[in-house]
């Protein structure tokens, strides 16, 4: 590590350490360095990062994830302590944040609360509920469309209250087999109805970047219980969606 005219030459941990500091302080790593041999190693220990924490940091059990995305930074960027980057551990913690948020939220349990006693036992159905996910395997986004339908026995919910369960599943690290799995099973839980059908079609960033694909290729997957099992009962749910304008098969 150069420093002035001066060749530093650092162990593997101390230059974690400074650079820690540097991150935390908003300081340049020559910055830190120069400070460092000012003030030696043992009054260096003792106002290393002179009492200020990030200002982007309002709890300090952020720093350290904060601190994991500035080293992400430092592989995929050559100059990762620029000004340009400088608010970006803050931005992607918040993005993520935001991404899984559902993970808080029991959607059975909410749906539960909210479910309506009616006589009503014909087919209902839901088109078109927007979604965005995080895939698990690569921590990129998949994105779409949950198509519903569902058979009352005693009660029904409003639309509202599925679209919210629907947004609770997905906001939190998923896979979209898993995600149509939990949509399925959590309506039968809450509603206990006689029937359930799902389909979900998406679009996976991580699949399309990696295999070079249009951003248009989709992934399709289905899920039916009960007398949704019925053909009879699938064909109608199809039918209505692809009359909906969203053809899906």
């Amino acid at each position: 590590m150069r420093s002035g005219k001066f060749v530093l030459r650092l162990s593997s941990e101390m230059h974690d350490k400074l650079k820690k500091i540097a991150f935390n302080n908003e300081e340049s790593l020559n910055q830190v360095c120069v400070r460092f041999l000012e003030e030696g190693v043992q009054g260096f220990s003792k106002k290393g990062s002179r009492g200020h924490r990030h200002p982007h940091c309002s709890n300090p059990e952020t720093l350290q994830p904060e601190l994991a995305v500035q080293t992400l930074l430092s592989v995929v960027d050559s100059l990762p302590q620029r000004v340009e980057l400088k608010r970006t551990p803050r931005r992607v913690l918040d993005l993520y944040t935001q991404l899984t948020k559902g993970r808080h939220i029991d959607p059975i349990q909410a749906l539960a609360q909210k479910r309506l006693s009616s006589p009503h036992q014909q087919l209902i159905t839901l088109h078109g509920i927007r979604f965005v996910s995080l895939c698990e395997h690569h921590l990129m986004p998949f994105y779409g469309d949950v198509f519903l339908a569902y058979i009352p026995d005693q009660y029904i919910a409003g639309l509202s209250h599925l679209t919210k369960m629907v947004e609770s599943y997905a906001e939190r690290l998923q896979l979209q087999e898993r995600l149509t799995d939990e949509i399925c099973q959590g309506l039968r839980q809450a509603l206990n109805p006689l029937g359930v059908g799902v389909v979900v079609r998406a679009t996976q960033l991580c699949l399309n970047i990696q295999q070079g694909q249009s951003l248009q290729t989709q992934f399709m997957t289905s899920q039916f219980w009960g007398e949704m099992q019925n053909t009879t009962s699938q064909n109608t749910f199809m039918h209505q969606i692809q009359a909906f304008g969203q053809r899906v098969f």
